[in-house]
């Protein structure tokens, strides 16, 4: 989970864009949240608020997605591998099947 949330933060930041009138402490602490990004926004000028608004909803919607289609992918590797052993075990005999087949 750690992971994807990294993900979804590094994406956040990478995507955010910022109004270039902003201070640059303000810039810093929006490019850590969303929340923090949509703070900084009611602080603005309606134009740069409403810039800020929207590019920080699409920053944080393609680093969600981008989460999201790294587990998608961990969890269809994990259920092949999963896969991949039980059927490649299911033909070696049991510890029960190998001590029956000694006497």
């Amino acid at each position: 989970m750690a992971v994807l949330g990294s993900v979804g933060a590094a994406l956040y930041s990478r995507h955010l864009v910022l109004p270039a009138e902003m201070a640059a402490d303000q810039a810093a602490v929006a490019r850590e949240t969303l929340g923090a990004a949509l703070d900084a926004a009611s602080r603005l000028p309606t134009i740069q608020s409403e810039a800020l608004v929207n590019s920080a909803r699409d920053a944080f919607l393609a680093g969600f997605q981008a989460a999201h289609a790294v587990g998608g992918v961990v969890l269809v590797l994990t259920a092949a591998a999963f896969a991949w052993v039980t059927i490649r075990g299911a033909g070696a005999a049991t510890p029960t099947q190998a001590c029956l087949t000694r006497e």
